[in-house]
C-alpha cells in the first residue's frame, strides 16, 4: 500500500510538474502574439516608413551585380548553405563565399547612411 501511495504521489507531481511547463509555453506565446499585435497595429504613416526603408533595401539588393544578387538571395533571403549555393551554381565554395562577401561590402557602402538613420532616428 505504501508503494501505491509513493508513486500516485510522484505520479501526481511530475504531473502537476509537466503542467505548469505547459502553462508557462502558453503565457509565453500568448506574450508574443500581443507584442506581434501592437507592432501590427501601429499608425498608417509609421507603416509607409517601414515600406519605404524596405524598399530602399530591396533596391540597394536590386542594383548588386548578377552573380553577387544571385547568390545573397540564395544565402540570405532563401537561407541556404554556401555548399548548397556552390552545387545549384555548379560553383566552388571558395566563389560563393567571395560573392557574399562582395556583395555585404556593395550592401554596407549603399546602405550607410540608411542604417545610419535606423540607428540614430535622423541625420
Amino acid at each position: 500500500m505504501s508503494s501505491y501511495l509513493f508513486q500516485a504521489v510522484q505520479n501526481a507531481c511530475l504531473n502537476y510538474l509537466k503542467h505548469q511547463s505547459v502553462h508557462q509555453d502558453y503565457i509565453s506565446k500568448a506574450i508574443l502574439e500581443l507584442k506581434v499585435e501592437e507592432l501590427t497595429m501601429t499608425s498608417p504613416e509609421i507603416y509607409l516608413i517601414n515600406r519605404e526603408q524596405l524598399d530602399q533595401v530591396y533596391q540597394a539588393v536590386d542594383n548588386l551585380p548578377e552573380k553577387c544578387r544571385e547568390i545573397f538571395i540564395l544565402s540570405y533571403m532563401e537561407g541556404k548553405k554556401n555548399v548548397e549555393i556552390a552545387k545549384i551554381l555548379q560553383l566552388s565554395i571558395r566563389t560563393v563565399e567571395n560573392q557574399l562577401y562582395r556583395a555585404l561590402k556593395i550592401l554596407r557602402e549603399n546602405l550607410s547612411a540608411f542604417i545610419f538613420v535606423l540607428l540614430f532616428g535622423s541625420l
